[in-house]
């Protein structure tokens, strides 16, 4: 009987673990016709992470850019953006990873 109660922990812990999603975005602004964007830094990664038991606060793509063109002196924009959405054990989070630059 003992056994039985561990069982059901166990596999709420595993699927519970982690699930994700990825979105990839190319171009944000598809019709700028501006300088082109000189790019510093390559496959640069950012995160906004909050705390799974918060109710009201949500993760931010846009904390997440931030994030990224912080990393990098000089960077004001972000280009060739990877998107992504985790379910961690403890938080959620939004995740970018893409090219990083300055306009000129």
């Amino acid at each position: 009987m003992r056994r039985l109660g561990k069982a059901p922990l166990l596999l709420l812990v595993v699927v519970g673990c982690k699930s994700t999603s990825v979105d990839e975005v190319g171009i944000l602004a598809p019709d700028y016709e501006g300088p082109p964007i000189e790019v510093l830094a390559t496959d640069v990664v950012g995160e906004d992470c909050v705390s799974a038991f918060s109710l009201l606060a949500q993760p931010s793509y846009g904390k997440a850019v931030a994030d990224a063109v912080a990393k990098v002196e000089g960077a004001t924009v972000m280009r060739n953006a990877t998107l992504q959405y985790q379910d961690r054990v403890f938080e959620i989070c939004t995740r970018v990873k893409g090219d990083v630059g300055r306009l000129p």
